[in-house]
């Protein structure tokens, strides 16, 4: 099987994966964003408090799928995208490791989607 896995970073800010102990990956950003954008909508007020209901548009500039290549991208995009191509940050209290001052300095793991394959991103017949 093959085992090179190429990963774009299509954030604008570095992911560094790895424990307290060892950098296991730095991934800079490509110069790409893949972004999803919000509509807000007022929907009433409640006790004078103002209540919205936001809605996440369709996800723009993911570049198509790649054999071999997979994308990182936000938690809102990877969670409004139903491709199987994309890779998170896994934030989760487990995953992430920060500072003295509480700032966010790496990540322990990457998030997939539900039913994801590497055979299937490397192009590996099953």
């Amino acid at each position: 099987m093959p085992e090179h896995l190429q990963i774009i970073n299509l954030t604008d800010h570095t992911v560094i994966v790895g424990n307290k102990n060892e950098v296991k990956l730095i991934l800079s950003p490509s110069g790409k964003i893949a972004r999803c954008y919000m509509k807000l909508e007022n929907v009433g007020v409640v006790d004078g408090i103002p209540l919205c209901r936001i809605r996440w548009e369709k996800a723009t500039n993911l570049p198509p799928k790649r054999k071999g290549v997979m994308y990182l991208v936000s938690q809102i995009v990877f969670d409004n995208t139903d491709r199987d191509d994309l890779l998170a940050p896994d934030t989760t209290k487990r995953s992430v490791i920060k500072d003295g001052q509480g700032n966010t300095i790496a990540v322990k793991r990457l998030r997939v989607k539900e039913g994801f394959s590497i055979d299937k991103i490397l192009g590996v017949k099953e």
